[in-house]
């Protein structure tokens, strides 16, 4: 395989895992957010930078839905630099990474929307991988 098709075979991968999720009043088509279902090696980093060594945490749940969401949100469309700071202006707000965490804090609806949207991704994937091995 040549470079180019490397990139694009990956890129493809990335792609069959992404899914947009729409969020602001009334779930507006306008505004959107791209998530892309980690694999079950990102979930196991993103626990273990989490800092959670058991599930049985209470706080485990919590913190591993915010440090997945944070990963998973790989870029928005119609967003504005309002949606972060009620006094920003309603300019548009290119995707960054680093805006990630204070989107998810100044939206707590849609932070629940998009995890709730993410969790049952990854438990469908864990339901199909458990009837693949049983065949």
């Amino acid at each position: 395989m040549h470079a180019a098709e490397i990139a694009d075979l990956r890129r493809a991968f990335e792609a069959a895992r992404e899914f947009t999720n729409y969020v602001g009043p009334d779930q507006d088509a306008k505004r959107s957010v791209t998530l892309r279902t980690p694999t079950d090696h990102q979930v196991k980093l993103a626990a273990l930078r989490a800092g959670i060594e058991s599930m049985a945490d209470p706080a485990a749940l919590a913190l591993l839905e915010r440090a997945l969401l944070e990963v998973a949100i790989v870029g928005w469309a119609n967003l504005q630099q309002s949606d972060i700071v009620d006094t920003a202006s309603a300019d548009a707000m290119p995707f960054d990474a680093a805006l990630v965490a204070p989107l998810l804090d100044a939206h707590p609806d849609w932070f629940t929307k998009c995890v709730t949207d993410l969790f049952e991704r990854l438990a469908a994937r864990t339901a199909a991988k458990a009837r693949a091995s049983k065949n």
